[in-house]
């Protein structure tokens, strides 16, 4: 008995809410009635995979695996394949869909049937036949050559006069096109607002998964899936279309890739540059960190719901400079070096109580008070003196990843254009470069970066721990705000930060002889329950 089976394809991924598979079983399932033939339910489909280009016929794709089958023989000769039409099976040029096609029928002995014409094709196919599967391939094609041709001089157009031209309903999100002028873009503002949410945790020091969390728990809709994905947040926090900018792309064997400059607000910025420079210094730092004076890799550690360590990726260990874990399985909760942890290292586990009182004792002690007014005071001189140092960073990553962009794209190297935008970007590091290294060297003299003054870094404090140790902190005569889970979530991940700016090298050591930390080049010992200074031989 035939095996018959069928094969549905459409290009364009909006398709798939549309009537186009529909219409292609329909078709499959009117011919074997009336045949009196019985469809295989193994049937084979591509679906946003365009037969012109040939993506249809990768190595995973619907077709491709019914040709695998019939070579392994899983599917026998003379078995039949049922397309709506020939132009399913292939859009490229003749020469290449032909072969293919006779592939198919003469050494896989398969019989295509074309539903929209009922015509049969065998490995014995009638001349007449032949020749007008030759030309319906050559339509296809032609057809496909036209529409690819028209898409290119509409998007050329668009590339020559990004912001006069008519924008497409393809846009971001939170925009839409103008109802009244189709040459402009306005903001869905509740969208928008969402977004600026997203930038506004992240700045916070907050993760992607606790963004997500965030937004769930306010119950706001992602725009086109049921649930937030880490990649869907991930993405808007790196595209630059919340700035505006719109990237050119056009395909190269199949590959989107950019092409020309980005073309500066062709949409409409809804995040400032100063807020997306910032969010992405923040998701760099919470996986790099400064530990005696080198950057190391502290990505990993779980902050749980309540961001209960407050010093995670700050406190290392003085035996072996490992991280400090934090534990929370028995009644008491510790700092363990996880070298201890694999009984690699003597460090004894350090009970974590006692780094509360180290905040109010050492953190918010007269020794650091003349150093929150002098930052405070530079970070006031640092906001009028130009861009901040990680905002310049940030610039400087994304001149570098554009480069290394447009040098991925092209093997073409000695065209004049492409040489002109590889110099102009290599100029553009060059600067940027130059300017990062001036305005380290005037941090370097003033101290600066964006620190708190001491009265919001005591409230901080009071918020993070809220009523831990309290009589601690009354001598200050700061009490805690009525915060939220969350905002005392928020609360915590921002003192970390302040955290770890205070103290880039913090080492702990328990042993028999006390419990000690050592920062800023002063050592700290815990005696008669309080954090202590102890002098050094000068």
């Amino acid at each position: 008995m035939t095996q018959v089976f069928s094969y549905r394809r459409f290009s364009a991924k909006h398709q798939q809410h549309g009537d186009s598979i529909r219409r292609q079983t329909d078709l499959a399932v009117d011919y074997c009635t009336k045949n009196n033939l019985t469809l295989s339910e193994l049937n084979f489909e591509d679906c946003g995979l365009s037969a012109f280009t040939g993506s249809h016929r990768a190595a995973d794709t619907g077709l491709s695996q019914f040709i695998q089958a019939c070579e392994s023989g899983t599917i026998p000769r003379n078995s039949m394949l049922l397309v709506e039409s020939l132009d399913r099976i292939s859009r490229e040029q003749v020469s290449v869909a032909l072969q293919h096609f006779l592939y198919l029928v003469n050494d896989l002995g398969i019989t295509v049937v074309t539903l929209m014409d009922n015509k049969v094709y065998t490995t014995k196919p009638d001349l007449t036949d032949l020749v007008v599967s030759l030309a319906i391939m050559e339509r296809s094609n032609n057809e496909s050559v036209t529409k690819s041709k028209r898409l290119s001089e509409i998007h050329a157009k668009k590339r020559a006069n990004p912001l006069t031209s008519v924008k497409s309903k393809t846009c971001p999100w939170w925009l839409r096109v103008s109802p009244t002028d189709n040459t402009k873009f306005e903001v869905i503002e509740e969208k928008a607002e969402i977004v600026r949410l997203m930038f506004q945790l992240s700045i916070d020091g907050v993760g992607i998964n606790r963004i997500i969390q965030h937004l769930e728990s306010k119950d706001i809709k992602p725009p086109r899936t049921e649930k937030w994905g880490i990649s869907t947040v991930g993405s808007i926090l790196k595209s630059k279309r919340v700035l505006g900018e719109y990237q050119p792309h056009h395909y190269v064997d199949g590959k989107r890739v950019p092409i020309g400059e980005p073309v500066q607000n062709y949409y409409i910025p809804i995040v400032s540059e100063n807020d997306y420079h910032l969010a992405q210094s923040r998701r760099t730092q919470r996986t790099l960190r400064t530990v005696g004076g080198e950057l190391v890799n502290t990505a990993g550690g779980r902050t749980g719901d309540s961001f209960p360590n407050l010093f995670t990726k700050i406190a290392r260990c003085s035996e072996c400079g490992e991280a400090m874990h934090f534990t929370d399985k028995t009644r008491w909760q510790y700092l363990t070096c996880r070298n201890r942890i694999k009984q690699l290292c003597t460090n004894k586990p350090i009970p974590y109580k006692h780094m509360d009182s180290f905040l109010i004792e050492v953190y918010l002690s007269p020794q650091y008070l003349a150093q929150w007014s002098e930052y405070a005071a530079a970070s006031t001189k640092q906001v009028t003196a130009g861009d901040s140092l990680e905002i310049l960073e940030s610039r400087l990553q994304s001149a570098q990843q554009s480069l290394e962009s447009l040098m991925t794209a092209t093997a073409n190297f000695t065209n004049s254009v492409i040489l002109k935008q590889m110099q102009t970007r290599s100029e553009s590091i060059a600067n940027l470069e130059q300017e990062i290294e001036e305005k380290k060297q005037q941090q370097s003299e003033s101290g600066t970066d964006v620190y708190f003054d001491f009265e919001t870094n005591k409230q901080l404090v009071a918020n993070a721990l809220q009523q831990t140790l309290f009589p601690l902190m009354q001598s200050f005569k700061t009490e805690p705000e009525k915060l939220t889970k969350d905002e005392v979530y928020r609360e915590r991940v921002k003192l970390n930060r302040q955290l770890s700016k205070t103290f880039p090298d913090f080492q702990m050591l328990y042993n028999t002889d006390g419990l000690f930390i050592t920062t800023n080049d002063s050592i700290y010992e815990f005696k008669d329950k309080q954090w202590i200074e102890v002098e050094t031989p000068s």
